[in-house]
């Protein structure tokens, strides 16, 4: 979605996590990078050493803590600069010695911090993964790193986690970032906490953005199409394959994943992808995606709904011929080469910008190639999905956050000025829209805002979610809010908004909590979330971990006391949504006639 940036089970086992998170409060148990260098550069550390791992391509020194041991920036395939860009993601070029993967990577290349990106920090070349892989003892914090001496295919053997399940190998959880498809990076998300607390692998992917990740032109599908490796059966050519370039890099990840996690005792037959915003909808492709089928078993959709309207091959090829146009690049045979010899930020700057949430997005997957032959809901339809476990849902209010450039253009909106912003985006049923929405019911802004939820988050998962569902897939649902929160934009409620959840489940080592109902909410949401990722059921610990004290895998920890309660699975019959908040966790059943769904869903 938009280029958003925001940094029960068995008693007695969420303890444990609770105890992490506690003195987490007080002192961060997060790598100190200066001490790292040091210590690879013989600067006297008293740290114990970086860990040492084979891999595709070379070897690879991660850090590590108390937490976990970390490794960044480690190439998945080739940097996608020169003749490369545009193209399917190559293999990795092969290094000598040994990469330091102490440090972060380049994020993929964006625009300005004004913008909504991250500016200078990003680079074209950017193809990477980080790892995160718990010590072997969280509350001690003994040493479960990785050995330093890999064995055969990189599997060092031991360390980190002999309180795994099964033939030793941890679920594996694999991150993809949101940002509107135009900014974003895996470094904005740290994985340590969540992989030592719910004794989960976290990988996060860098992949192309914007018009790098999703130019469709007529002269690219003509090299896709007519390349030697695109022939079908009876020897014509396949589509070609633009506009799907960041889909192809998650894939790629995910192949690497597969080849190569077991060197961090990891199980390549237990990935669950998750992702938010761009990246739910980015997950959501997966689903749909032929050359990602069996690469992952699980996925959990979080505010961004997988009947997100995709991108169709013509109008995308209409909006990269603009572009190319507007570059000099105007002979449709010659447009993908001419603009491969353009230096990317020119290419960057060139390129459609969305105004707001309500607008089309001009960067987006791409259906009609090879990668994405249909939408999800196509897919579904017909059978061709993966029809693996999954989570899905949203925040409360997504749509707070969004009305911001309105906000930037019109200062303080009135309603009349919302009135002919609804009217413009949904003429065809503004009737209903102001019957449900009317002018006084709320704050004109947050008027815009509940709209926008509804719209484009809330009502769309629902249909995701019944659509699943139908179709034989284990579905869970939730909402998340918290009640009581600042707003963040004037004129607004309170509650959160966009991405707010995300600080509760993948929460910086050194969060500091506005209290312990927060805490304990972290310790549930970690909980859920790596429990369906170990077994595709949040509500499920792995075998073997029945009691607390001597829990395995994501089981590893529980709330102190009593249970939260259960997450019930979605059926046809009754379509039942755990609404997640501080201090109270319980299932509803009005999810859909809260957010007016019957007027979003004709």
């Amino acid at each position: 979605m938009g280029p958003v940036r925001i940094r029960s089970m068995a008693s007695g086992a969420v303890s444990l996590l609770l105890v992490i998170i506690l003195c987490l409060t007080v002192t961060s148990c997060s790598a100190d990078s200066t001490r790292d260098d040091r210590e690879q550069d013989g600067g006297g550390s008293t740290r114990t050493s970086p860990t040492v791992v084979s891999v595709t391509g070379g070897t690879v020194r991660g850090a590590h803590t108390a937490l976990d041991t970390s490794f960044y920036g480690i190439p998945y395939a080739a940097p996608p600069v020169g003749d490369q860009r545009w193209r399917s993601p190559q293999p990795v070029v092969p290094w000598p010695g040994i990469r330091n993967a102490t440090k972060k990577a380049h994020p993929c290349l964006q625009g300005s911090p004004d913008d909504g990106g991250l500016g200078e920090q990003s680079d074209e070349d950017c193809l990477f993964v980080n790892v995160h892989v718990p010590a072997t003892d969280t509350n001690s914090g003994t040493d479960g790193g990785l050995t330093s001496s890999p064995g055969p295919n990189g599997d060092t053997g031991g360390g980190a986690g002999n309180d795994r399940v099964g033939d030793g190998r941890l679920p594996v959880m694999f991150w993809i970032h949101g940002g509107g498809f135009v900014g974003g990076s895996a470094n904005e998300y740290d994985g340590s906490l969540l992989a030592a607390a719910g004794r989960v692998i976290v990988v996060s992917v860098e992949y192309r953005l914007g018009i790098l990740g999703y130019l469709a032109l007529p002269s690219l599908n003509a090299e896709g199409g007519q390349s030697g490796n695109s022939q079908s059966e009876n020897g014509q050519p396949q589509p070609g394959d633009s506009g799907t370039y960041a889909v192809q890099d998650i894939t790629a990840a995910l192949r690497w994943v597969r080849d190569n996690i077991a060197a961090f005792h990891g199980d390549p037959g237990n990935v669950t992808v998750f992702g938010e915003s761009a990246g739910a909808i980015g997950t959501c492709a997966l689903l749909a995606s032929p050359p990602a089928a069996g690469l992952f078993h699980r996925a959990i959709v979080q505010s961004g709904p997988c009947s997100w309207p995709f991108l169709a091959m013509p109008d995308a090829e209409r909006t990269g011929t603009d572009v190319a146009r507007r570059l000099g690049c105007a002979d449709p045979a010659r447009a993908a080469a001419c603009m491969r010899a353009l230096p990317a930020r020119d290419v960057l700057a060139a390129a459609d910008q969305q105004t707001d949430i309500l607008s089309p997005f001009p960067w987006a997957p791409v259906t009609g190639g090879r990668t994405l032959p249909a939408p999800l809901s196509t897919a579904i339809a017909t059978g061709t999905f993966a029809k693996v476990p999954v989570i899905i849902g949203t925040v409360k209010d997504e749509g707070r956050i969004f009305t911001e450039p309105w906000s930037d253009r019109a200062g303080r909106l009135t309603d009349q000025q919302v009135n002919e912003i609804l009217d413009q985006h949904f003429h065809d049923r503004i009737g209903a829209v102001l019957r449900d929405y009317p002018p006084g019911s709320a704050p004109p802004t947050e008027r815009l805002a509940r709209v926008i939820t509804d719209a484009l988050f809330t009502c769309p998962s629902v249909t995701s979610a019944s659509m699943l569902t139908r179709a034989g897939v284990p579905v869970f649902s939730y909402e998340f809010d918290l009640p009581g929160s600042a707003p963040y934009v004037p004129d607004t409620l309170p509650g959160a908004s966009h991405g707010w959840e995300l600080g509760y489940l993948i929460p910086d080592a050194d969060r500091q909590w506005p209290g312990k109902v927060h805490r304990e909410l972290s310790a549930t949401m970690i909980a859920y979330w790596t429990r369906f990722a170990a077994t595709g059921n949040p509500n499920t610990p792995p075998a073997g971990a029945a009691d607390g004290r001597n829990g395995v895998g994501a089981a590893g920890r529980t709330l102190p006391t009593t249970s939260p309660p259960t997450w019930p699975v979605r059926t046809t019959e009754q379509a039942q949504t755990l609404t997640i908040t501080p201090g109270d966790i319980h299932p509803i059943s009005t999810l859909a006639d809260d957010h007016h769904c019957a007027t979003w869903q004709r």
